[in-house]
């Protein structure tokens, strides 16, 4: 079985891809929080 590439979804994967972008969207707001926690540290050193 090849992968399949977001272009040519079946009807059953758009819920697994949508549940994919949600993971993607957590971990970007994740990964905000975090380099602003970083960024905080930063500027308390400086």
């Amino acid at each position: 079985m090849k992968p399949i590439s977001n272009a040519h979804l079946m009807p059953d994967d758009r819920v697994a891809s949508g549940r994919k972008t949600l993971t993607v969207i957590a971990d970007s707001s994740k990964l905000k929080a975090q380099s602003h926690w970083i960024e905080s540290i930063l500027l308390e050193r400086l």
